[in-house]
C-alpha cells in the first residue's frame, strides 16, 4: 500500500476517537505490517500516532474534569420517558411523554478529589495533618478519677456537654 495522505488522516482520526492501533489500520485498509513499517520509516508519521493519542487523552481528561466537577456541585437531569403506539398508517406515533427532572445532590469525595486537584497547597493533607483541609478531630477522654469527681459535683455546675 502506498503511503498517502488520506491513509493517514484516518489513522489519525481514529485514535483521535480513542480506536485501537487495530481498528485505526483496519479502518484506513492497510495491514499492521505497512502500520508498523510506515512508522519505522516516517517519523512524521510517528509523531502524529503520538500527537493523536495525546489529543484522546486530553480530550477524556477534560471530560473526566467536567464529570467530576458537575458532580461536586450537584446537578439535574431531566429524564424524558416517550411511550409509542401505532397510527392508521401503521406508522409509530408518540401516544404519552412523561419529563421526570432529578435531583443529584453534591458529592462529597468529588468536591474533596476537585479541591485537592485544584489546590493542593491550600487542601492537601500535610505529613503532621492526615485529616481533609487541615481539620484535626481529637477526641479526649477523661480518666476514671476526673469522671468520679465530675459526678461528685453537682449537674449546675457543670459545662452543658457533659450535664445528663
Amino acid at each position: 500500500m502506498k503511503y498517502r495522505k488520506e491513509i493517514i488522516e484516518i489513522i489519525r482520526a481514529s485514535i483521535t476517537a480513542g480506536e485501537t492501533y487495530k481498528q485505526a489500520y483496519t479502518r484506513a485498509g492497510i495491514t499492521e505490517s505497512t502500520f508498523h513499517e510506515w512508522k519505522n520509516k516516517h517519523p512524521e508519521f510517528a509523531e502524529m500516532i503520538k500527537e493523536a493519542e495525546e489529543t484522546h487523552r486530553l480530550s477524556k481528561q477534560s471530560e473526566t474534569e467536567v464529570s467530576v466537577h458537575k458532580a461536586a456541585c450537584g446537578y439535574e437531569f431531566t429524564e424524558v420517558r416517550t411511550e409509542y403506539g401505532v397510527g392508521a398508517n401503521g406508522q409509530p406515533i408518540i401516544t404519552k411523554q412523561v419529563k421526570t427532572v432529578k435531583h443529584f445532590p453534591p458529592n462529597v469525595q468529588a468536591a474533596k478529589m476537585e479541591l485537592l486537584n485544584l489546590a493542593p497547597e491550600k487542601w492537601g493533607n500535610s505529613p503532621m495533618d492526615d485529616n481533609f483541609a487541615g481539620v484535626r478531630v481529637e477526641v479526649v477522654t477523661a480518666s476514671q478519677e476526673q469522671n468520679k469527681e465530675q459526678d461528685k459535683e453537682p449537674a449546675e455546675n457543670r459545662p452543658a456537654s457533659i450535664q445528663q
